[in-house]
């Protein structure tokens, strides 16, 4: 950590948006409009703000009061980004310059103090909504359309604004996740890629991710919007912990650069594997003793992910299929699986804490899904830790030296 280095803080929102399933918020405001509240998503790359309201979808005016100058650029395709969520959005590459809540931290060797400024504004393409659906929920799209349009009539008329499209409080997805850009085809203009690392130098080159513990939800009202957690670009002022674990990020197959910041200097900084880091992956059976275990597991740490699940591959010990191992830990209820009660689930080095699935402590539910084509590591599976990983640990992702530092919480 280098002595007196400069950084930013935003902070950050939690949000229960349905019982135990809780969502991580950041404000941003777009070419000078009011800030709104995107989902703080790791899980992802690339801003994917609402731009519009998808006229196909009953939409009465297409402007948005927080994007008032938005305008799909000329000669520039649409393309599509998908979320394991089942949400699909129908985007179109467009620059934005975006400003955050929070303070800049300059040290002055004339004060020997930190001198607080605003947040350096950062102009990047982003993938402005103009559509969004979801197979697996019914009146996704319409929904979306009346959510933009009823914040346009609160914001008109000076009222509180009760709903957004997306989990019903959110109006687009900050993915800060570090994998290559959904858009690559022909026409459809510059790369969206994370945000984070298009800022200026040095702020670009490392971020933390402090959540806190997780807030009482007997105190904490459903629906409710919390400030709690904080984003630190750069080195953060204070180590955030003890017993750290650092780890190297996977490299991606066919990496791309970020967009140099306003100074950013060589080395210039480049994406990774969407499944920041791997880890050994380890269940075991409390009432027989069973025991699977298994070596270099890639591993999703995601924040939009409410619950711990396991990505089952086609093949081999993560499978259900040839060479599966797993099989003896799951239950299945048609094409859903769930781990079965009383199994103690661990990973080294430790992206959560250990814990045993169904013993009321906590209750943290770990499911399985069968990966389809389109999903990254189909052959031999994944894990998607979920948010657990950020409530048991502050986490530091470095892009200059290519590592992931998990110091634990408490």
């Amino acid at each position: 950590m280098t002595a007196n280095a400069p950084f930013v803080q935003i902070p950050l929102y939690l949000v229960q948006v349905s019982p135990g399933e809780i969502k991580v918020g950041i404000k941003i405001a777009i070419n000078g409009g009011l800030a709104m509240l995107y989902e703080l998503d790791t899980g992802a790359s690339g801003f994917y703000p609402a731009a519009e309201i998808p006229a196909s979808n009953g939409g009465t005016s297409p402007s948005l009061a927080w994007w008032t100058d938005f305008q799909a650029p000329a000669g520039i395709a649409n393309f599509t980004q998908n979320y394991s969520s089942g949400n699909c959005y129908t985007a179109v590459s467009t620059p934005a310059t975006l400003t955050f809540e929070g303070n800049s931290y300059i040290y002055s060797s004339e004060t020997n103090e930190y001198q607080a400024g605003s947040v350096p504004a950062v102009t990047v393409n982003v993938g402005a909504i103009v559509d969004a659906i979801n197979s697996n929920k019914s009146n996704f799209a319409e929904n979306w359309c009346q959510s933009l349009t009823s914040a346009n009539v609160d914001i008109k008329n000076n009222r509180p604004i009760m709903s957004g499209p997306l989990d019903n409080y959110f109006f687009g997805d900050f993915g800060i996740g570090l994998g290559n850009a959904a858009n690559s085809g022909t026409n459809e203009g510059a790369p969206v890629l994370a945000v984070l690392p298009q800022f200026p130098a040095p702020f670009c080159n490392q971020f933390t991710i402090d959540l806190g513990p997780v807030p009482d939800s007997q105190s904490w009202p459903l629906g409710q919007t919390i400030q709690q957690g904080t984003l630190t670009l750069g080195p953060p002022p204070v180590i955030p912990g003890s017993n750290p674990s650092t780890v190297y990020m996977n490299p991606t197959a066919a990496p791309q650069p970020y967009p140099a910041g306003a100074s950013q200097v060589m080395p210039f900084l480049y994406t990774f594997a969407q499944a920041q880091v791997s880890a050994a992956f380890t269940l075991t059976d409390q009432s027989t003793g069973g025991l699977f275990t298994l070596p270099n597991v890639p591993m999703v740490l995601d924040t939009g992910c409410p619950g711990m699940m396991i990505h089952l591959g086609e093949n081999g010990p993560l499978s259900t299929g040839t060479g599966g191992q797993i099989g003896s830990f799951l239950t299945q209820n048609n094409n859903n699986f769930s781990v079965i009660a009383n199994t103690t689930v661990a990973f080294a080095p430790a992206v959560t804490a250990g814990f045993t699935v169904g013993t009321g402590d906590g209750d943290f539910p770990v499911t399985a899904t069968e990966l389809t084509a389109a999903k990254p590591g189909k052959q031999f599976g994944y894990v998607n830790t979920s948010i657990k990983t950020f409530f048991d640990n502050t986490v530091t992702f470095n892009l200059l030296e290519g590592t992931l530092t998990l110091y634990p919480q408490g």
